[in-house]
């Protein structure tokens, strides 16, 4: 099932991560379609998939998230395709990271402690708030290639958890971010 979501860009094909036993002997198929048609705008959800050509993101994963979040709750893990230092900012995937100044860095190895230590090819986790125009403030950088190494599925793969802004059942598209 083709299913598109978008962070003002992500695209995504949905196998679900809900628990097979509480939906019975429902199909993948199924269960992405029933998703589909009860998700609302507002709420919140975790996207895992792959970036294609034109930014959006091919999805292997749609789960539902429940419980209390904050705007500032967002979170993106990637690959590093690009580090502006002038700019102060770095890119995963299509969306640009703005650390703020009092942004907490962190890596296993002790190596990522600031701006500066980023670097192209790194896969990082960040944890801040999404604004318009594909900007993510964040909050807090870590450094997970070491511990995810090539896990998440290389360079174009991307991890997010955003809210829903639209459904679009028809098209199979969900808009978040």
């Amino acid at each position: 099932m083709n299913v598109r979501a978008g962070m003002g860009l992500v695209i995504a094909t949905t196998l679900l991560a809900m628990p097979t036993a509480a939906l019975g002997q429902h199909t993948k198929r199924d269960r992405a379609a029933d998703l589909l048609t009860t998700l609302k705008a507002g709420q919140w959800i975790r996207l895992v998939g792959s970036i294609q050509k034109d930014d959006a993101v091919l999805c292997t994963e749609v789960k539902l998230l429940t419980g209390d979040f904050l705007d500032d709750d967002w979170n993106l893990m990637g690959t590093v395709s690009n580090v502006d230092t002038r700019k102060g900012e770095f890119t995963i995937g299509p969306i640009r990271v703005h650390p703020t100044s009092t942004a907490d860095y962190d890596s296993q190895e002790g190596t990522v402690r600031r701006f500066s230590d980023l670097r192209s090819g790194m896969i990082v986790e960040v944890d801040g708030t999404y604004v318009r125009d594909r900007m993510f403030f964040a909050k807090e950088v870590d450094d997970e290639t070491d511990e995810i190494g090539r896990k998440l599925g290389g360079e174009k793969h991307i991890q997010l958890v955003a809210k829903v802004e639209r459904v679009d059942v028809a098209k199979r598209r969900i808009m978040a971010m």
